[in-house]
């Protein structure tokens, strides 16, 4: 704002109204003064982006004009206004900034709305005709027209707009909301909702209504709204249903439809449309066309949809439609608004959902009872089965049919059921409603047959609905004990012949059961009975009493044996069918008779009687009645005679026992003739008899294979055979193979040995298949394959028992077992009884059965990829057999000191660890000494007496112990020199050694076999990476012998050749040695500053004041030539430690300070308070201090004193000249001391704000600043050791007589990019190295340098030429250390 009180020409200030219309037809006032005394005219310049309006001014009085508008070609905006004279010429504006803008409205007179109610779907247009409206992008599109209604319910959509019109679509309100109208027949009525108002807004705002004049400019409410312009009413409207199961086959809402419904009911539709409300009453009423209907309260779902369920339809099936009704306001069903063209209809279809009874007998007379529902008394009624006609029916009512079943002519079983209504299939909810028909059977048409036990005799059954595809079985009650009879015995398989006969057989009742009448079940598999009923109308008189019952009886076919001796006494057993517990036996011999013993239904046993004749006939009694004789063997013999074999197997040594058993034994000695059965020659043994009962046989030498063997019992005198009685091959038995001993006297073997095992036996055979089974304790076991030498010894091979198990004593013994398959082969010890081979295992030892294993080893590699070198972090595999993992093993590792191979030079020892039986590893890190050839390794074991473990290798191992260069350590350093630099490795032996740093060579010390460190020497280069070598100088090998070395030697590959250092070509040159060299890594020279000289400068630089003393020589190390550098000045004293905390109160963050705060390039300031008097309350002050050239200030406080915790100085890092970027540095508040409350910048720009409250003041603060650090011009190097900095202005403004001298740090930045211009530190790094540096001012006369130093008494001075021609004096004093050096200029020659 200007301050024009006492101008003499035009100005204006204000303007009223700030706010008018875009229409145009408005007059703006133009508040000023003087606008008549220079008798001029005045125009209205309007200005809104590209558009100009020039209005002519009236000028109404002196101190005001007006603009009259009359129309406006633009859209709105805020236009900035312009006075000027008739030249043109702008009349000043003395007002505020934002007095010369006037904001041009936009607006909207008229509304294509028009009161009529539209439907709640939506889809029209509404058209906003006005004035201002924006047309260009981005603003066309911040149009939008909001729908509202009662605050909470709201829609809007996009405006699309030209200059003078917005264009609206009408959302779909009903699909959210309840629409106000929802029946023509109530319409809208006074207790419906309120109108939904209309309001177009840009970019959120409202857009202004002035209701068909926008010259009143007068701004109307459009919510709520009063007048039909701004509101609309919608109408609820439904158009489409849907079964609700359906919902998701339909997802487009306009496809929707309903299929035909069952009358059952018991569904859901949902309807489609808009405007629902859950406050109103919804009914769907479902009609026909006869007027009758049923209807149900429908379900709000949302304001789009509702639902209804379906109830049952209680008349006939057919076409019907829907009808949707509300009630509310007072008006009971009135009908909702459908959408146009829309007619919803469909058809209920009869369905039937239950049978009774479910289930009937297969000859019919049962009634059925059907329940659905849309039963037409006008249609026909059937019911099949399976599809097959059975019945019509009776319609008792649009629920119930009835419907007599007759005679089923066809299969038993489930069916399915269907109903036909005029021909046509019946509804039913399921793919098959099953009925059960029921067969049963009635009569046995041979009802009074008597069968044999022992015959299978054909029958037939009648019955009804017998099914040729299912089986059937006729069961009789089983007579006897049936715990010793099959189900097969009592029951035969019937075949189907037709649904009313079963052709059934008698069973194999002969098998177990005995003779009798028992009753006959028929039963369809798997096991359901067919019901038996006396169906006493189809069955003859004379079985209507018998009708299930049959009767068995039984017979007889042979006797056994056929022979019995002639003392009598022997059992002879009688074979036969249906014998029973319940009757009374006899066998007649025809000269004696005895009683009969039942044994089962098959067996009865006699005693035959003493007899003087050769053979008899047999007959058998039952209950007095003589058992029918089938035939097959009623003759008996009377002998003696032999039965069975009491040992059925024996081992194949001569001299074992063969028991025999028979009856009249009177002989004592007999001959026994053995008939081996797979071969060889008969082999005759004597036999004893031991009572009339028992022979014993002696079995001859055996020399056959084991086998089966034919027993043969002669008279001894006569040779005659004794006649055999018993079963078929009880005169057989089995002569077996066992074996006694091993053949090696020595039962120690090796783990790893394979070597054949011979065994001494009995009855071996070559034609079978034997194995050895070596076992220990149960679970670990082995088997070989036998090979048959003779009858009497085999052999087989030693497991590899050490490749699975352990061994050692510790294991214990390994038994042996042999097996012919999985049969075992007897062990018996040289003696007739078998031992238990698996005693021997263990600890304990039964000599003949048992033998023990030694664990040997015979391998060991190296885990490095060379099996035979081994590194610090190798491991050494040693693989052999029968390693135990509860033992300790030792690797012992140690070489020799010369090719004799006989003195140990170095022993170490590592504990080993047990991977498997085969397996040890060792850890070679235990190895501390040099690198060597011909390691040597032996295995101990903790064992007891046994504790060194066999080598059974091909040769022992020899392994090399070679030395490993693995590295580095510190791969940067200085290039001046003098790093340590660490050569890592293993094994390293301790040689003569040098580290080449890319041809620069220093000696290495051996610290250990595993480091070795030398120095970096000075780099006399460029900085950069260069390559590290390591040189070792190994004496010659100390013999010619081919297997012997003392060194295990690197790679000849590394040998070194064109040595250039004179040391190493000194120890590399001579016989004795070889030199190796080898890359151990990389070494980064980093440059280096070593110090400025001359160590002082005038603080004034190169300027125009001074032209000496004005560039320093950086001498440095490692400089590139293609990097820039700057020298980096730093006073050099200590700063307290503090934090940035921001004051609660601050205000400095919220503030334009470049406008208002003191600008300062030297010296301090204060609070603005004398001394000795309280800084003002409520006072906020700021200073910008900005040196030239300074990279970072020192700001001290001489005297600070404010109110503690309240009022604050805040100091601040600017990063631009006007504070707008900034860091908050420290705050300070209460009474620091001066060295506490020193605060260094880390910019040049530095901005400090003092703000005081409104009760508590002090006496304030006094500070000073000054330059803390400055940077010197980039320049390039001279060489690689030095630089020269041209000195920068310190402090060049500071008023002479203010000067001290200060002792600064010197650091050298550098630079990557050559071309750029070093103005900031954020754009370098520090090298290594520091020095000090003074700077000063160099006095203009030689006398006032005198003058300082007549404190001193000996000093040297000596001259030199500067530039321009001038001369200085340079003068070092000796006075008192420290040795200083003075400067003076200004000298003339003289």
């Amino acid at each position: 704002m200007i301050d024009c009180t006492n101008c003499n020409f035009p100005v204006w200030e204000t303007i009223k109204p700030s706010s008018v219309p875009a229409k145009g037809g408005f007059t703006i006032t133009v508040n000023g003064r003087d606008f008549t005394s220079a008798g001029k005219q005045f125009n209205c310049i309007f200005k809104l982006d590209h558009f100009r309006l020039n209005v002519v001014a009236d000028i109404e009085e002196n101190d005001f004009l007006t603009c009259l508008v009359d129309k406006w070609d633009h859209n709105a905006g805020l236009a900035e206004l312009i006075i000027t004279d008739e030249s043109n010429r702008p009349v000043l504006f003395v007002g505020n900034e934002s007095g010369m803008n006037v904001d041009i409205f936009q607006g909207w007179e008229l509304s294509s709305l028009d009161g009529i109610p539209i439907s709640s779907i939506g889809g029209g247009q509404i058209s906003f005709i006005g004035y201002g409206f924006i047309d260009y992008p981005p603003f066309s599109s911040m149009y939008e027209c909001i729908f509202r209604r009662n605050g909470t319910e709201l829609l809007s959509s996009i405006g699309v707009v030209n200059s003078s019109r917005v264009v609206c679509g009408i959302p779909a309100w009903g699909n959210y909301y309840a629409s106000s109208i929802q029946s023509r027949e109530v319409g809208l009525s006074a207790a419906s909702n309120p109108p939904i108002s209309v309001t177009l807004l840009f970019h959120g705002l409202d857009v202004a209504y002035t209701q068909g004049d926008a010259r009143t400019m007068r701004m109307i409410p459009t919510y709520p709204c009063q007048v039909h312009d701004c509101y609309l009413y919608f109408f609820a409207e439904w158009s489409q249903a849907a079964l609700s199961s359906e919902l998701e086959t339909f997802r487009n809402r306009s496809s929707w439809s309903i299929r035909p419904i069952s009358a059952n009911g018991n569904q859901s539709i949902h309807i489609s449309g808009s405007g629902f409300g859950r406050s109103y009453a919804y009914l769907c009423m479902i009609q026909n066309s006869e007027g009758r209907n049923v209807s149900e309260a429908a379900q709000f779902i949302n304001a789009a949809t509702l639902k209804c369920r379906i109830p049952t339809w209680p008349y006939a099936s057919g076409a019907v439609f829907l009808r949707l009704l509300v009630s509310y306001d007072g008006f009971e069903n009135s009908v909702v608004f459908r959408k146009e063209g829309a007619s919803l209809s469909f058809n209920f279809y009869a369905e039937w959902n239950s049978i009774s009874p479910s289930q009937a007998f297969a000859s019919g007379g049962t009634t059925i009872t059907i329940l659905g529902s849309g039963f037409d008394r006008s249609a026909i009624y059937s019911v099949q089965f399976n599809n097959t006609f059975n019945t019509n029916c009776e319609v008792i009512s649009s629920f119930e049919i009835t419907c007599p079943m007759e005679e089923w002519q066809g299969s038993h079983g489930p069916v399915c059921v269907s109903l036909t209504e005029n021909g046509g299939v019946v509804h039913v909810n399921s793919k098959c409603v099953q009925f059960q028909i029921f067969p049963f059977w009635f009569a046995i048409q041979d009802c009074n047959g008597t069968f044999p036990v022992s015959e299978m005799v054909e029958f037939k059954v009648s019955g009804f609905g017998f099914a040729r595809e299912k089986e059937y079985i006729c069961k009789f009650a089983p007579l006897g004990n049936i715990e010793t009879c099959a189900e097969s015995n009592y029951s035969s398989m019937a075949a189907v012949i037709n649904p009313s006969t079963l052709l059934c057989k008698t069973p194999a009742w002969k098998n177990c059961l005995e003779h009798g009448t028992t009753s006959v079940l028929v039963q369809e598999l798997p096991s359901r009975t067919v019901l038996y009923r006396n169906f006493t109308s189809n069955v003859s008189a004379t079985c209507r009493l018998t009708t299930n019952r049959v009767n068995f009886y039984s017979s007889w076919s042979h006797v056994s044996p056929t022979s019995a001796p002639f003392k009598g006494g022997s059992v002879i057993t009688v074979h036969g069918f249906g014998f029973s517990d319940r009757s009374s036996y006899q066998c007649d011999f025809q000269f004696s008779s005895g009683v009969a013993s039942f044994v089962s239904t098959q067996l009865l046993m006699c005693i035959s009687p003493a007899s003087n004749i050769s053979g008899t006939e047999i007959s058998i009694i039952e209950d007095e009645r003589i058992v029918s004789y089938m035939g097959g063997g009623n003759q008996l013999v009377f002998e003696s005679q032999w039965n069975s074999i009491g040992t059925p197997v024996v081992l194949a040594k001569g001299g074992s026992n063969v028991t025999v058993r028979g009856q009249g034994f009177a002989e004592p000695f007999y001959d026994c003739v053995f008939l081996p059965l797979h071969g060889g020659s008969v082999k005759i043994g004597v036999g004893q008899s031991f009572g009339e009962d028992a022979i014993i046989c002696k079995l001859p030498v055996w020399d056959l294979p084991a086998g089966k063997v034919k027993l043969g019992i002669q008279y001894r005198e006569t040779h005659l055979n004794m006649t055999f009685i018993g079963e078929e091959q009880a005169d057989i038995f089995e002569v077996r193979e066992g074996w006694d001993e091993f053949v090696e006297t020595s039962l120690q073997f090796s783990a790893k040995s394979s070597e054949p095992l011979h065994i001494k036996g009995y009855g071996f055979d070559s034609m079978k298949l034997y194995t050895c089974q070596f076992a220990r304790n149960g679970n670990e076991l082995i088997r070989t394959n036998v090979t048959v030498l003779d009858s009497f010894s085999v052999s087989c091979p030693l497991p590899v028992w050490g490749s699975k198990f352990s061994a050692g004593q510790r294991s214990g013994y390994v038994a042996l077992l042999i097996f012919n398959g999985e049969t075992e082969i007897p062990f018996t010890n040289n003696t007739y009884e078998v031992q238990d081979t698996l005693a021997c295992s263990g600890n304990r030892h039964i000599n003949g059965c048992s033998i023990s294993f030694d664990t040997v080893w015979d391998l060991a590699v190296s885990s490095s990829s060379t099996s035979q070198v081994v590194l610090r972090s190798s491991s050494i595999s040693v693989f052999g057999f029968g390693f135990d993992e509860f033992l300790t093993y030792t690797c012992q590792f140690f070489c020799f000191e010369d090719a004799s191979l006989t003195a140990h030079a170095y022993d170490t020892t590592s504990i080993a660890k047990v991977e498997s039986q085969t397996e040890l590893v060792c850890n070679f890190s235990e190895w501390n000494f040099e690198t060597r050839e011909n390691i040597s390794i032996s295995i101990l074991s903790s064992e007891d007496g046994n504790p060194q473990v066999a080598f059974q290798g091909a040769h022992p191992p020899f392994f090399w112990i070679r030395r490993v260069l693995q590295g580095i350590q510190t791969s940067t350093g200085s290039a001046a020199g003098g790093t340590e630099v660490h050569i890592l490795g293993s094994f390293m032996p301790n040689l003569t050694a040098f580290c080449d740093f890319d041809g620069l060579l220093t000696k290495a010390s051996f610290l250990s076999y595993n480091l070795y460190v030398c120095t970096t020497p000075t780099w006399l280069s460029a900085s950069g990476v260069v390559p590290v070598y390591f040189i070792e100088v190994y004496p010659r090998p100390l013999s010619s012998s081919a297997i012997f070395n003392k060194y295990a030697l690197p790679e000849i590959s590394f040998l070194v050749d064109n040595l250039t250092n004179a040391e190493l070509n000194q120890s590399c040159s001579g016989s004795n040695h070889n030199c190796f060299r080898t890359e151990v890594g990389s070494f980064y020279f980093y440059p280096a500053l070593a110090d400025i000289v001359p160590p002082f400068g005038d603080r004034r630089g190169l300027s125009d004041y001074v032209l000496e003393n004005v560039s320093v020589i950086a001498n440095s190390f490692g400089l590139t030539s293609t990097k820039n550098y700057t020298c980096h000045f730093f006073l050099k004293f200590e700063l307290p430690s503090h934090e940035a905390i921001l004051p609660r109160n601050s205000v400095t963050q919220s503030k334009d300070l470049g406008q208002i705060c003191s600008r300062l390039s030297w010296g301090g300031f204060t609070d603005g308070s004398p001394p000795d008097e309280d800084y003002a309350i409520n006072t906020f002050k700021c200073w910008i201090l900005a040196p030239r050239n300074a990279q970072s200030l020192y700001v001290q406080f001489l005297r600070f004193d404010t109110e503690l915790d309240w009022d604050f100085v805040e100091v601040w890092n600017c990063y631009d000249t006007g504070c707008s970027d900034k860091t908050l540095i420290r705050s300070l508040s209460g009474n620091p001391t001066t060295a506490e409350s020193g605060t260094v910048s880390e910019s040049g720009v530095v901005l400090v704000t003092f703000r005081s409250d409104e009760l508590i003041n002090k006496r304030g603060f006094e500070a000073k600043f000054e330059i803390f650090s400055v940077l010197s011009p980039p320049s390039t190097p001279l060489d690689p050791f030095r630089v020269v900095c041209d000195l920068p202005v310190w402090d060049i403004d500071t008023p002479w007589k203010h000067f001290v001298s200060k002792e600064v740090n010197v650091f050298l930045l550098e630079s990557v990019d050559l071309g750029s211009v070093q103005s900031s530190t954020q754009a370098a790094v520090n090298i290594s190295g520091a020095s000090s540096f003074v700077w000063t001012q160099v006095t203009s006369t030689i006398e006032l340098a005198f003058d300082l130093l007549q404190v001193l008494t000996r000093f040297l001075c000596r001259r030199s030429t500067a530039r321009h021609g001038m001369r200085r004096i340079i003068c070092t004093c000796w006075h008192q250390p420290p040795r200083r050096t003075i400067l003076f200029t200004g000298l003339r020659t003289s």
